[in-house]
């Protein structure tokens, strides 16, 4: 066999590799979440790949029969991929949980194709050159991996994106079928450079497997109709679900809820609405947690400004940002995810033109903005860089606390760009009785304290048992010493815009007691699995010791979730 062959024979067995590996990653994802993909996944498909593509090239003699044998293998699991993730994923995944059953359905999708594309790779330079050196091998095993994480992180992901998510639904073809006819295109790949003969056998798999998938049909799974729009983007799988029935459209991103309407029109409940009155009206928010930030109107005494302008930090579906553009407020808005910010549009009536909104990461734009004002201040004076009188801090996604974006650096960063009277709200999703959310909250309360700040906290449901996890959402509102003490003043009829969950939400009755987080006598909450004690504070010092309690802090939001919502609904994507 010729060196060039044997390259395009590595190429196309590489490249389908990237294909069956990142498919199964989309299909672990949407059911699973995203801590088992972040953390773990790379390093055991890389070590497997390493392992086995090292033994089968130094083997003395690779059978071009059971290499023939392993392709069919090959094909077989590639093109089933959706097939066995689904169908794992519904018999073991919920009492398996997000870790196990994430890695049941790799054992079962990618590992086998792994094993197969080292084989036939070491099949594909046994032929091309005999002779066996240390050098050679490891040259090829580095090679492959290199080529293998180019071919999936670059091309792959990109267009399989591309092809399997934009309108799926009414289509005939599901996305699970579009994962499995992509599979077959590139298992048909490698029949045309190696094994011609396997391509009708290669067919005949693909269209049993076609079969097999699952529908999810509108109607089909769960209480909702159907997914509306979908997409793995850079935060996890978003999809748009609507519930025509109930009236119920949400956004979910991995296995949380980004936010979500009761959207019953107007004009079915009363037909004589005015337009006035149908252009005021506002749908009904799905739960109190999207919208408790929006008592940050409320503190008194009110910023002196004569224009209030708000910064929202985390997009979610626009709920709080379409609030306060009605009422009246110069909102901007700074949003990691661009898929976020486009289905807030598309599908939930986000006002985009209206708001000034910013594509990047939180943290990055909070310190450059905090640097204009403390080294550039002639620039301060320009009309569209004022200091903002609010501050909206909401970057919970699918239950994973980012401990990057809850620094002492970063909320110092924050008081430089409030206004001297400004209002801060940071919104505090997941168990808080844990050791990181309990730093999250002391490492925000003490930033403000050291400057002669106050803060208050709520949260939006009694505890329920002091044994058991503490799962609530709360917000914490802080302001700077100019800005006096913590005081809302009693919401009105124009607060609400028309929702009775504002009118509940708004109360703030549940009042959680802060001054447990700023005793430094109190015991230091201890990590339940290596009892080692953390930090008491996220800093830039030491936020990479909490990376592991916020994929923890994740899982433990999978379960939760799965009490929310049917699991029908989070296993049909």
């Amino acid at each position: 066999m010729s060196l060039g062959i044997a390259a395009v024979r590595l190429l196309a067995h590489l490249f389908h590799l990237a294909v069956s590996t990142y498919s199964a990653k989309i299909c672990i994802i949407p059911v699973f979440g995203s801590a088992f993909v972040d953390s773990y996944r790379q390093l055991l498909l890389t070590s497997l790949f390493l392992l086995f593509l090292a033994y089968f090239l130094n083997q003395k003699r690779v059978s071009k029969v059971t290499a023939e044998r392993v392709h069919v293998l090959t094909v077989v699991y590639s093109t089933v991929i959706p097939v066995s993730a689904r169908y794992i994923s519904n018999a073991v995944g919920l009492s398996l949980g997000p870790w196990y059953g994430a890695l049941a359905v790799d054992l079962a999708t990618a590992y086998p194709v792994v094993i197969g594309t080292s084989y036939q790779i070491a099949r594909i330079f046994s032929v091309s050159n005999r002779e066996k050196s240390v050098v050679r091998l490891v040259l090829i095993v580095l090679a492959s991996i290199r080529l293998h994480s180019i071919f999936e992180s670059r091309i792959v992901s990109r267009v399989l994106v591309q092809f399997v998510f934009p309108d799926l639904y009414p289509n005939a073809w599901t996305a699970l079928e579009k994962i499995s006819v992509t599979n077959f295109g590139s298992a048909l790949l490698i029949a045309l450079v190696s094994q011609p003969r396997l391509l009708a056998l290669s067919a005949l798999l693909v269209t049993l497997s076609l079969f097999a998938v699952p529908r999810v049909v509108p109607g089909g799974d769960g209480v909702f109709e159907g997914v509306e729009k979908s997409t793995v983007s850079i935060t996890g799988y978003l999809s748009v679900v609507r519930d025509a029935k109930q009236s119920l459209i949400v956004l979910r991103n991995d296995h949380s809820l980004l936010g979500g309407y009761f959207y019953t029109p107007p004009a079915t409940i009363k037909p004589s609405l005015s337009e006035q009155e149908v252009d005021s009206w506002v749908p009904e928010p799905i739960y109190s947690a999207f919208v408790m930030q929006e008592a940050i109107r409320l503190v008194i005494p009110a910023p002196r400004s004569q224009k209030h302008n708000i910064l929202i930090v985390g997009l979610g579906v626009g709920t709080c940002a379409d609030a306060m553009l009605r009422h009246g407020l110069k909102v901007d808005i700074v949003e990691l995810d661009p898929m976020v910010v486009q289905y807030a549009v598309d599908y939930f009536g986000f006002q985009m033109s209206q708001a000034r909104v910013t594509v990047c990461d939180g943290a990055y734009f909070i310190h450059s903005l905090a640097h204009t004002f403390i080294h550039r201040p002639d620039e301060t004076q320009r009309e569209d860089l004022q200091k903002y009188d609010y501050i909206v801090h909401d970057v919970f996604t699918g239950g994973t606390i980012a401990p990057t974006m809850f620094t002492a650096e970063l909320w110092q960063d924050v008081q430089h760009i409030m206004a001297p009277d400004g209002v801060l709200a940071v919104n505090v999703g997941g168990d808080l009785s844990s050791s990181l959310v309990q730093a999250l909250i002391r490492t925000v309360v003490q930033s403000f304290k050291s400057i002669g700040g106050r803060c208050r906290a709520f949260r939006d449901s009694p505890r329920q048992g002091i044994s058991s996890p503490d799962f609530a959402n709360a917000v914490l509102f802080c302001r700077r010493q100019e800005g006096g003490p913590i005081r809302f003043r009693p919401s009105q009829k124009l607060d609400y815009l028309n929702s009775k969950l504002r009118k509940q939400a708004l109360d703030m009755e549940i009042e959680i007691e802060l001054p447990v987080y700023l005793d430094d006598s109190q015991e230091i909450v201890l990590d339940s699995s290596s009892q080692i004690s953390l930090d008491r504070h996220i800093s830039e010092a030491n936020v990479h010791r909490f990376a592991s309690k916020s994929v923890q802090a994740e899982m433990e939001h999978w379960s939760l979730m799965n009490n929310v919502l049917d699991w029908n609904i989070w296993v049909g994507w």
